[in-house]
């Protein structure tokens, strides 16, 4: 509904259940991406789903563009700790890696 950072009272509809059947539909069409671009993941699961779908829905040479939201002014969005800014600088690198 709004960025979270800095305001109150927005709306927020987790959808990370749901990552796993939306990649599998796609796998069953055989949409393959030509790239993909991440903003705002709002758990380590979400991390690794997204990493799931690079491997299985992106085309060979598939561009990958990882913004890893989580934070504006020095301030982490609510719902983060430095735990989960731990773990996507871990995945980030790891990605990294596989993928670049």
């Amino acid at each position: 509904s709004t960025h979270t950072g800095g305001f109150t009272g927005f709306t927020v509809r987790d959808l990370t259940d749901d990552m796993p059947a939306i990649a599998a539909h796609w796998k069953k069409e055989g949409i393959k991406f030509d790239a993909f671009y991440t903003g705002y993941l709002g758990s380590a699961k979400q991390i690794e789903y997204v990493k799931n779908i690079f491997k299985a829905n992106g085309k060979d040479g598939c561009l990958k563009i990882v913004d890893p939201a989580m934070a504006d002014n020095g301030n982490l969005y609510p719902g983060f700790d430095l735990a989960f800014v731990e773990e996507m600088k871990k995945e980030i690198e790891k990605m990294k890696s596989l993928y670049f």
